[in-house]
């Protein structure tokens, strides 16, 4: 079983998986926050392009060692950047898309420990960790076949950890793990396609829970959380690679597929259950991002593209209600803050924008280097990674924001 651990923030302070809770990429804050400022900046051992994850108070990236083949989960105290340990684990490099590194799988982390998807060699592996940096268990899940190599996250529902194996050779599979051993709980065998990077969404409908994967081989498809069974598939959906995680918005998902280009293909479905197919509803042609996920509040979606055009679209109508190019590369994705949008760029700034009916600007911060991975926020912090660096931004409230 796991070290017992404290708890020392509200769980609904904690973003605790990619995208924070629920996926959602949609985080809570304490003020009417207006702006950003810097709180402080540390170095990172090694490098990676992994999100920053937050639960108890506590922080965590992995990396890649600069000197060793090792990789590093690094914990951190999210009030001052303080490291509090490093777990080591050797790895065998391989071969893997430029743009891709050796970290670039973000942890998920419960009360019940840190865990970690990642490749080493051919393989794909779990690895969880107490939280005091020890290893609990290790599970090697057979081969892992991509061209761009690895990086999808896991997630912890209740007692399992689920892990997806999208990938383009055979003895594809969705697994549960429980978490305090890594045995297997229920597998569901994949078919091959075109490897995937997305994270699956949790959606809570009328029909109850469903775990929803988006990936070239399989379209949608949701499984039962508690047995893997097979509720419902869109076989169709989508042609192309599925690098951006699907999400949920008033009662339907958005998701979306694309090449190395930018996004291709963009739907709204409502999810069904194991009566009744899902259908799609709607589909988006312009604007799509690729690798960045969009973002919902209410009824808008968000989009932000690779190349930074940035749309917010009625998900009822589907009209754009604007689009804008803002300058700048982006593989992270927007998150709100508020009624911020708020995304990180591969050209090293920090940008914010307004979630309104109308285009409005806020801030523009430069960051140390550029960054692939998403923000994270916690407790009135915004916390930001880049390949060598952790930074945390001080949500500025109204009449701070007014002074700067």
């Amino acid at each position: 079983m796991f070290a017992s651990f404290v708890v020392i923030a509200l769980a609904a302070q904690d973003w605790s998986r990619f995208r924070g809770p629920e996926g959602a990429g949609v985080a809570e804050a304490g003020v009417d926050v207006q702006g950003f400022e810097e709180l402080w900046d540390h170095p990172v051992p090694g490098t990676g392009h992994s999100s920053p994850v937050v639960h108890g108070g506590r922080l965590w990236v992995t990396g890649r060692s600069d000197t060793e083949n090792q990789r590093l989960v690094i914990a951190y105290k999210a009030l001052d950047g303080t490291i509090v340990w490093t777990h080591e684990s050797p790895f065998l490099p391989h071969a893997q898309h430029k743009l891709n590194s050796f970290a670039s799988s973000t942890p998920a982390v419960s009360d019940e420990g840190v865990f970690v998807a990642w490749t080493n060699g051919e393989t794909l592996e779990v690895v969880a960790l107490d939280h005091h940096g020890k290893q609990v268990w290790k599970k090697n899940l057979g081969p892992w076949v991509a061209e761009h190599g690895g990086g999808a996250s896991p997630i912890v529902v209740g007692e399992s950890l689920i892990v997806a194996k999208d990938h383009e050779g055979e003895s594809g599979f969705v697994c549960a793990l429980h978490v305090d051993d890594g045995r297997e709980i229920w597998r569901r065998d994949r078919k091959q396609g075109k490897a995937a990077y997305s994270t699956p969404l949790v959606y809570q409908g009328d029909a109850g829970g469903q775990l929803i994967f988006t990936s070239s081989a399989h379209g949608m498809s949701a499984l039962d959380p508690g047995s893997g069974e097979l509720l419902w598939e869109l076989s169709d959906v989508f042609k192309d690679r599925c690098v951006g995680s699907p999400i949920a918005v008033n009662g339907l998902v958005f998701a979306t597929a694309g090449m190395g280009d930018g996004g291709k293909q963009a739907v709204l479905v409502r999810p069904g259950s194991a009566q009744e197919p899902g259908r799609v509803t709607g589909e988006l042609r312009r604007g799509l991002p690729y690798v960045p996920t969009a973002v919902a509040s209410r009824d808008r979606l968000y989009l932000w593209n690779d190349a930074g055009i940035v749309s917010c679209v009625d998900s009822k109508t589907l009209e754009t209600l604007w689009q804008e190019r803002v300058e700048g590369r982006f593989f992270a994705s927007p998150i709100l803050v508020g009624r911020l949008l708020v995304n990180v760029s591969m050209d090293g700034e920090l940008v914010v924008l307004r979630a309104e009916d109308d285009f409005s600007a806020v801030q523009r911060i430069a960051l140390p280097e550029g960054t692939q991975a998403s923000a994270a926020f916690s407790v009135d912090t915004l916390f930001v990674r880049t390949p060598s660096r952790l930074l945390a931004f001080r949500a500025l409230p109204q009449e701070s924001a007014s002074k700067n």
